[in-house]
């Protein structure tokens, strides 16, 4: 394994969003990503524990306070090194979960849109969205119960707030 990615601290790694989703209208995808609100609460939660990166799209919003932001392609080699380094893992649904069990590295995967049942691994503490208080409407939506893009007309929550209980989410860090 190279050092390219070991730091001098215990890393925490957040990926905040990702996939191949080119065609995402949006930066942020309420079916898949994290909420930019939950993010910076986890950052602020562990920036004194831990060196924070940021795996992310390119057209992603970075979180204030984290320590790098890896926001361009990166190898599969290389992001599998990022895990390797890395103490604690904040992950959606996307390859770097499913690379993190086949790693044996126990993370927290948050899940919106898609199901840790189906998807996921017992392995990690998968932190499922809140039930929505709205009921969705869902016409672009024929494989999964939501479509990965986040059309904002499918979404059910009223804020991005809704979504995920923060405190769960920070404890199981």
């Amino acid at each position: 394994m190279s050092n390219k990615f070991v730091r001098k601290r215990p890393v925490l790694l957040i990926q905040t969003n990702g996939g191949p989703m080119k065609e995402q209208p949006f930066d942020y995808s309420w079916a898949r990503d994290i909420p930019r609100p939950l993010g910076e609460q986890i950052v602020n939660a562990a920036k004194k524990d831990f060196h924070i990166m940021q795996v992310c799209r390119t057209d992603s919003q970075v979180l204030p306070g984290v320590d790098e932001v890896f926001n361009q392609p990166l190898s599969n080699m290389e992001l599998f090194s990022i895990l390797r380094v890395t103490s604690k893992r904040v992950l959606i649904d996307s390859c770097l979960q499913h690379a993190a069990a086949a790693l044996n590295l126990p993370s927290t995967v948050l899940w919106v849109a898609t199901s840790p049942v189906q998807f996921g691994y017992m392995l990690h503490t998968n932190v499922v969205a809140n039930k929505p208080k709205q009921e969705p409407k869902l016409p672009d939506s024929y494989l999964f119960d939501y479509q990965f893009h986040g059309m904002m007309h499918e979404c059910p929550y009223a804020t991005v707030e809704e979504i995920f209980d923060v405190r769960t989410v920070i404890e199981s860090i």
